[in-house]
């Protein structure tokens, strides 16, 4: 009996998370399940997907270990002057969240910052530490899940392609035909509104696919 591809998703996210709880463990990082939650948090349908979250999750910790240590260095015994400089680094990453073009990077980059920034005792040793084992373990989990993504059953983005395509040559088609009755008839069979929506909706899910 052939393995589902639901099956066969949940074996390889078990198999990366075991292998990752292996290495940090073997090694004696400092938090083990920082590793498999990177697995967690980036496991996608596809390849690609997981790939491309893949890249902005480590780009947005590269930046929030950075800024993390360098607001810390600013004023490390001064909490009040600490938080004065690092709103605005606040309000930035949560401007960039709301816009349309890599939400992931900037909210990764704002919540493991203020992990940095707020983590452990009060030492400039500790926190370079905890920054320092952050990325660390999130680059390695990375890494697990990649390969074994790659290499035990992979799923190409090309059927998600077409049929994405397809519902949305459909979508289309069903709102030109409600105007086409609308217009000719006079008649309004569905609405519009909720066509156009559909539509908006299946052209957002094509864009996601093709990046």
């Amino acid at each position: 009996m052939p393995l589902t591809t639901q099956t066969k998703e949940a074996i390889k996210i078990a198999v990366a998370i075991v292998i990752a709880y292996y290495v940090a463990l073997r090694l004696d990082w400092s938090q083990a399940s920082w590793v498999a939650s990177s697995i967690a948090f980036i496991s996608m349908p596809t390849a690609g997907q997981s790939m491309q979250k893949s890249f902005l999750r480590i780009g947005g910790t590269l930046l929030a270990f950075l800024a993390g240590l360098f607001y810390l260095g600013l004023f490390p015994q001064n909490r009040w002057l600490f938080l004065l400089s690092f709103t605005p680094y606040l309000f930035f990453v949560s401007y960039m969240v709301q816009g349309r073009n890599g939400q992931y990077f900037w909210f990764v980059a704002g919540f493991v910052t203020l992990m940095i920034t707020t983590a452990g005792p009060g030492s400039s040793e500790a926190a370079f530490d905890f920054a320092a084992y952050r990325t660390l373990e999130t680059m390695v989990g990375i890494a697990i899940w990649t390969v074994v993504s790659v290499c035990l059953w992979p799923r190409s983005n090309l059927e998600v392609l077409r049929k994405t395509t397809h519902d949305l040559l459909l979508a289309k088609g069903a709102l030109m035909q409600s105007y086409r009755t609308r217009v000719c008839e006079g008649t309004e069979a569905d609405s519009p509104q909720q066509l156009r929506a559909k539509a908006g909706q299946v052209l957002t899910q094509l864009e996601q696919t093709i990046d």
